[in-house]
């Protein structure tokens, strides 16, 4: 997993003490590549920080019958939300991270996917350009395994 982030951020960790916070966190899914990463990462991510009560915002650009089946891991104070928005993805995804305030995004990623990314970017790429919110991306694949125990 990589944590980006943007120079113009803050983040969600105090520079002067230490303290984390985090409240806010929006995950964006499709069915490709796989969300399910994404959404131990998040969970785990805010067990090891301590972070005691906040709110995932799972997010779905596209339909009901787009938005994959997910099971959201149970986390004491945390609460699960679900929203679908319709449009371009990139603009979807930094419009909702605007709307929701979050304090991060988590990004299931399986890197470069063709041509276009390669001229533009890959989603990762794309969203942390406009720096809204810092960004962990987490690699979907077989090496993923390794970072949601």
């Amino acid at each position: 997993m990589t944590l980006l982030i943007p120079g113009d951020l803050e983040g969600f960790v105090s520079a002067k003490d230490g303290s984390v916070n985090l409240k806010k966190i929006l995950i964006p899914v499709a069915s490709m590549p796989r969300p399910e990463p994404a959404l131990k990462a998040a969970a785990r991510f805010v067990r090891k920080l301590n972070c005691s009560d906040g709110t995932f915002m799972v997010m779905h650009v596209g339909t009901s019958n787009t938005m994959p089946a997910v099971p959201f891991p149970e986390i004491p104070g945390w609460m699960w939300k679900k929203e679908l928005r319709t449009g371009e993805v990139i603009d979807g995804i930094v419009t909702a991270a605007k709307e929701f305030e979050a304090d991060l995004i988590v990004l299931a990623t399986d890197g470069r996917n063709g041509f276009l990314d390669g001229l533009r970017g890959s989603h990762s790429e794309r969203i942390l350009r406009y720096g809204v919110a810092p960004l962990l991306t987490v690699p979907v694949g077989s090496r993923a395994s390794r970072y949601l125990s």
